[in-house]
């Protein structure tokens, strides 16, 4: 199972004819520069990233991000959609030191969230969000 996780602007749709609605994550713009290095990322420059046991344990590992990533799904271990606005997260995940994090691959993950959790706050604003699937 991966994990893929998307940072950007909610977006909700629904259809009128079931009457149900869904949330998802519509990710930021590309960005003109490379926000990860390419070693570590095949998509340096966007606020999309996938990985399997690595990338899962990224968000576990740490006390401080693993509460906050325990918070912000509903379905745990699972690679259902959770949708979730960041406003609420953000002082938390850039309070997050590269310190706390073993490994140069962590390290850049962490720039890469924070990076993209500020930049979709200065884009969308309160409907900021992540999708994690």
């Amino acid at each position: 199972m991966t994990l893929d996780v998307t940072i950007g602007k909610v977006v909700v749709d629904s259809d009128e004819d079931s009457g149900r609605a869904w949330a998802s994550v519509e990710g930021c713009p590309v960005a003109d520069f490379d926000v990860s290095p390419v070693a570590t990322s095949v998509t340096p420059r966007e606020s999309y990233r996938s990985g399997s046991t690595s990338f899962q344990e990224f968000w576990r590992k740490n006390d401080v991000l693993g509460n906050l990533y325990e918070h912000m799904r509903d379905h745990l271990d699972t690679d259902d959609r959770d949708v979730t606005y960041l406003a609420k997260y953000i002082e938390k995940i850039n309070q997050l030191s590269p310190v706390s994090f073993d490994s140069d691959v962590d390290r850049d993950r962490l720039h890469w969230l924070q990076y993209w959790v500020n930049k979709a706050l200065e884009l969308y604003g309160k409907d900021a969000g992540i999708m994690f699937s």
